[in-house]
């Protein structure tokens, strides 16, 4: 094992990061934007060469801050107990469904919980942060496009569906810690 480079452990597992096995191109920390691209796709670009690199030499870590959500609690009680306690999506909140093939967001509102109409009501089922490296279908890069928004999954009652959607920017995940690098990098 080479006597250089950054060193990486597990357990009794360890690894030097040289050349070889990966250069770090770019790490730091970004803001992720409160907006869509113009094609309607979602994320923060990071330059990477000026050639085009194979998927297969490129590594991509992306850890997320502290995601922002946008739900209504609902609590349903009788006297001091508490029966249930549900969490819905906010009508007023801006949510986006997300093509898996194309990466084209489309927005998505929630129902306005309506008395009596349980339709209009969507209950969340889980939340939770969601992080990876945009592809965009691509298998050859100059760049890289990191997505970290918070990601909803929903029961959609007026479709009868349930349903992903995402919460981006300072409403979704504002801030990510990432690092991209290159194997067998030239410079």
């Amino acid at each position: 094992m080479a006597d250089y480079g950054i060193r990486l452990t597990s357990g009794s597992n360890v690894l030097s990061l040289t050349p070889e096995c990966a250069t770090i191109i770019s790490a730091g920390e970004k803001s992720m934007s409160d907006s869509l691209e113009g094609d309607n796709t979602y994320g923060e670009d990071v330059t990477i060469s000026t050639s085009l690199i194979p998927e297969a030499d490129i590594a991509v870590f992306i850890v997320p801050s502290i995601p922002t959500f946008s739900v209504i609690n609902s609590r349903f009680t009788s006297g001091s107990t508490l029966y249930a306690s549900s969490q819905y999506a906010d009508d007023e909140a801006t949510y986006y469904t997300r093509d898996t093939s194309t990466s084209v967001m489309t927005s998505w509102s929630a129902g306005n919980m309506t008395a009596g109409s349980r339709d209009t009501w969507d209950p969340i089922l889980s939340i939770y942060p969601a992080v990876f490296w945009d592809k965009l279908g691509a298998s050859t890069f100059t760049a890289v496009r990191l997505f970290a928004a918070t990601c909803y999954f929903v029961y959609d009652t007026s479709a009868s569906t349930k349903k992903i959607v995402y919460s981006i920017g300072s409403v979704g995940v504002p801030t990510i810690q990432y690092m991209v690098a290159i194997k067998n990098y030239a410079g």
